[in-house]
């Protein structure tokens, strides 16, 4: 009897071990999406309005929606994001605004990150910022995950795909690259943060063009 409970007890604490592990993957994971969506996309917003050469005060509006559209596509959709602008200034090119990312932990707790940015329109340099697209997708035309980049930068791995009744083997490259892709950690310069960035042949990939992805199921 003394065996049976002692072999139930250690595998309660391996089982709690697992989960928290999970759990605190799962929350640097997210935090650094989040971190670097808000950065990509405060920035995209804030070029995208000053771009049009109309620095008006009701071009507010245009930075809100920029900032939502951006972010949406970015961020996990198992997700709920509260986005706050806490300061638009079209006038005099700035932007800030804070995110939070809720969402649920494997144990079945909600689990909470945020983020903020503060982005400044440098007038003196307003040569085109070069971006690039990278899209995951789970099938022929269904998007997973869509993230806009800056040249020559690392781009975020999305959190595996779920299909009902497979599981997620990995991600291959259908146009910008060969073969399957991979995953690797990597300082992000925006942020100044760790991230799991896509990576080809195991070394982070510097994104130079627009870039396709779908997802291998087992």
């Amino acid at each position: 009897m003394k065996h049976i409970i002692y072999g139930l007890s250690c595998a309660f604490i391996v089982v709690m071990i697992s989960v928290i592990i999970v759990t605190l993957q799962g929350r640097t994971l997210r935090n650094s999406e989040a971190e670097h969506a808000l950065a990509e996309s405060v920035d995209g917003a804030l070029s995208n309005v000053m771009e049009e050469k109309n620095h008006s005060i009701e071009n507010r509006e245009l930075f809100a929606a920029d900032l939502l559209q951006s972010l949406l596509a970015q961020t996990n959709s198992t997700s709920d994001l509260t986005v706050s602008i806490l300061e638009a200034d079209p006038v005099h090119g700035i932007l800030s605004a804070e995110v939070t990312e809720t969402y649920s932990h494997p144990n079945g707790n909600t689990g909470t990150v945020s983020a903020r940015r503060t982005a400044i329109f440098d007038r003196e340099v307003e040569e085109e910022v070069k971006r690039h697209t990278v899209k995951y997708y789970t099938g022929d035309n269904q998007l997973y995950k869509a993230y806009t980049v800056l040249d020559n930068s690392y781009c975020n791995m999305p959190i595996a795909p779920k299909k009902e009744g497979k599981t997620f083997k990995n991600w291959r490259f259908v146009s910008g690259g060969t073969g399957e892709a991979q995953q690797a950690e990597t300082l992000l310069e925006v942020t100044g943060t760790s991230a799991n960035v896509l990576a080809a042949g195991g070394v982070p990939l510097a994104v130079t063009q627009d870039i396709s992805l779908i997802a291998v199921f087992n």
